[in-house]
């Protein structure tokens, strides 16, 4: 592990002189090394997260390059939001910018991002949804409104929902 910038003042001039030193700590890489693939991950699952970010991943899975407006059109974002969770895809290495003349086209960074993406819908999509139970005052409310659509009090709605 390297550690440097250590401050010194010399007549009232405040320099900075970087001394490399290093530690013998073998323990702390054993500890560091194996986290990293599970801080990478993490990572890129906080980039993938947010939902506008998600749409505009979606959008590059056709292969072609696209630009910032119409990546912030289908994300439904503001040209300037686009642009921020465009950097952010960057930075995480998960497309890259093309430039064309005065435009920009951005695309996946790769053929495994983009089969990484498509296993991540495939999961997503295969998964069963829970039930959701309706609590006493959902039912009363899902039964008085069901009953104001029927007019009339033979309605279905009046059994259980």
């Amino acid at each position: 592990m390297r550690c440097a910038t250590r401050p010194t003042t010399t007549t009232g001039n405040t320099s900075i002189t970087i001394e490399e030193y290093s530690l013998d700590w073998p323990w702390l890489d054993a500890y560091l090394l194996p986290m990293s693939g599970s801080i990478r991950l993490a990572e890129i699952g906080g980039i993938i997260g947010d939902p506008a970010r998600a749409v505009m991943l979606c959008v590059l899975l056709d292969g072609r390059g696209h630009r910032a407006t119409e990546l912030s059109l289908a994300a439904g974002v503001s040209p300037q939001a686009a642009s921020w969770h465009l950097a952010k895809l960057a930075d995480g290495q998960l497309i890259t910018a093309e430039k064309q003349g005065r435009n920009r086209n951005f695309r996946l960074a790769s053929r495994l991002v983009a089969r990484t993406l498509e296993a991540m819908m495939a999961m997503a999509g295969s998964r069963p949804s829970r039930p959701h139970v309706l609590s006493e005052r959902e039912r009363a409310l899902c039964t008085d409104l069901l009953r104001s659509f029927c007019g009339k009090t033979g309605c279905r709605a009046d059994r259980r929902v």
